[in-house]
């Protein structure tokens, strides 16, 4: 049997000392469901995959959350998703600033070794 993959993945790193709740990634113009990570233990990395099928031209992914004061905080991850492109994401959340905001790195061509 073989494995093909058609569809990138988005990996959460959580490198903070806090259990992280209701991560969404969105892609820019496309209806449907937001991808839901629902919470990501400490020092955990969790994926998901992006289904990218309606990305017929190139797309904005964003990534966002609520914070304490449900203030919605939103990051530019990729501007340039499109249908076809599997190259995985990888968004590793180092710390919490005191604006509720993560402190992250995002490597746009991770690999899991």
């Amino acid at each position: 049997m073989y494995y093909v993959k058609i569809f990138p993945n988005v990996y959460v790193d959580n490198s903070t000392n806090e259990v992280l709740k209701d991560i969404y990634f969105t892609l820019e113009g496309i209806e449907g469901s937001d991808i839901r990570f629902k919470k990501v233990r400490k020092n955990m990395m969790e994926a998901k995959a992006i289904v990218t099928t309606k990305a017929k031209t190139y797309k904005k992914l964003f990534m966002y959350h609520l914070d304490n004061n449900n203030l919605k905080h939103e990051y530019l991850i990729s501007d340039s998703i499109i249908w076809g492109d599997n190259k995985d994401i990888k968004i590793d959340i180092l710390d919490i600033n005191a604006d509720g905001t993560y402190k992250i790195i995002v490597d746009k061509e991770f690999v899991l070794n």
